[in-house]
């Protein structure tokens, strides 16, 4: 039987993280797994480029107010019910958009089965963040979008219980995203890049990189380094992303914006040559989250044989269980006890760490792994004489 995917995502600008990255490398794998797929998106150009994969996108220009209206685009609509006699299936990532909502209209208007990956955004944090906002559009079309779904994708245990407690009684895929291995980066371009960033050779770094957003922790873990690094001369912090709404600024504040002061480099957003170079050059990963429903960039890190110092409110139990770092809670005296734990120890016991991480993540997060099991997911969806996926939770 062939199957053709619609994913409908409201934005994959490179600077904006998490879908970003895992629905084009997902749609990729899908591919390369047999299947036909596309993605349709709003184009955000202020937040950087679309990434450039093998696979169909159609990205719309979004009109002003659409900016200010969490995506509103007739136009993204109008195409959808135009190509819809041409999809299996659709496949939502995320909530609380536009798109999101256009997605479930065009499912329903032409009886095709509607798949939602929440991407984290029914998680506690994530629901009281703007809370008002998102009551409003729960009442007016989310809560009956949650209902009219034929199936739901959880990229973790956690994030499926959450749906299981706000009612979703549908069938929840558990597949989580795939983590992409290093790129091979030269000794003459590292060291170029390491000249450009100011990065000193003598310097042991600890690496923060992800999106700059009050989710994140970083006001938590600035407070804790400010705490903490006077103890630990030997050691830097290195910030990387895209500064979302401006607020750094808001973050540093803890700091008197003194990032120096304090041996901290800020490098913004970094392109996938000058991340691969970042963490080469840390012995250390930190992201002090209070809600992810995965976490890529964990995985990254991890597959990189760099310990990681996380919180409990992100599906990273392995860290845990196989030594591979560090888990607390989004707290800043949990912060920095962890910190301190992590900057006493030596780069061999450090990296004893990180290594263990390297099969243990290549093993359970490989693209080609997700592909075939979305294509199983898929697959049962569309015709139900297919044997039920051991991953799925009815």
């Amino acid at each position: 039987m062939n199957i053709h995917v619609a994913h409908i995502v409201p934005a994959i600008n490179e600077r904006i993280g998490g879908p970003a990255v895992s629905v084009p490398a997902l749609a990729e794998a899908i591919i390369a797994d047999g299947l036909s797929t596309e993605i349709f998106t709003n184009n955000y150009p202020e937040h950087g480029s679309i990434r450039e994969v093998p696979v169909p996108i159609t990205a719309f220009d979004l009109p002003t107010t659409g900016k200010l209206l969490r995506g509103w685009n007739p136009a993204f609509k109008k195409l959808l019910h135009v190509r819809a006699a041409q999809f299996s299936l659709i496949h939502s990532h995320g909530l609380w958009m536009y798109p999101n909502h256009y997605a479930r209209l065009i499912a329903q208007q032409h009886n095709i089965p509607l798949i939602i990956s929440p991407r984290g955004m029914l998680e506690t944090w994530a629901r009281d963040f703007h809370a008002m906002r998102k009551q409003l559009a729960w009442f007016c079309y989310e809560r009956k979008t949650i209902h009219t779904a034929s199936a739901f994708h959880a990229t973790s245990k956690r994030e499926a219980e959450t749906l299981r407690s706000l009612g979703v009684i549908q069938p929840i895929a558990i597949i989580p995203n795939g983590i992409e291995a290093p790129l091979i980066v030269s000794d003459e371009v590292e060291q170029s890049i390491r000249i450009r960033l100011k990065l000193q050779p003598k310097m042991r770094y600890c690496l923060f990189m992800s999106r700059i957003h009050a989710k994140k922790g970083l006001t938590e873990l600035l407070t804790a380094w400010k705490h903490t690094h006077a103890q630990y001369p030997d050691w830097g912090l290195i910030i990387a992303g895209a500064d979302m709404n401006s607020y750094l600024e808001k973050a540093a504040s803890v700091l008197n914006n003194d990032l120096e002061k304090y041996r901290i480099n800020y490098i913004g957003h970094a392109d996938p040559i000058t991340k691969e170079v970042l963490f080469t050059a840390s012995e250390l990963f930190i992201l002090p989250s209070f809600s992810e429903n995965f976490g890529i960039v964990i995985g990254e890190a991890l597959i990189r044989g760099k310990p990681v110092i996380t919180t409990n409110a992100v599906p990273w139990n392995i860290i845990r269980e196989e030594n591979l770092g560090w888990l607390c809670d989004p707290d800043i005296r949990a912060i920095q006890e962890v910190l301190k734990n992590a900057l006493q120890e030596n780069s061999s016991e450090l990296a004893a760490r990180g290594t263990r991480a390297i099969p243990l993540i290549t093993q359970q997060y490989s693209w080609k792994v997700i592909g075939a099991q979305m294509r199983q997911f898929y697959s049962y969806l569309t015709d139900k004489s297919t044997a039920l996926p051991d991953f799925l939770n009815q």
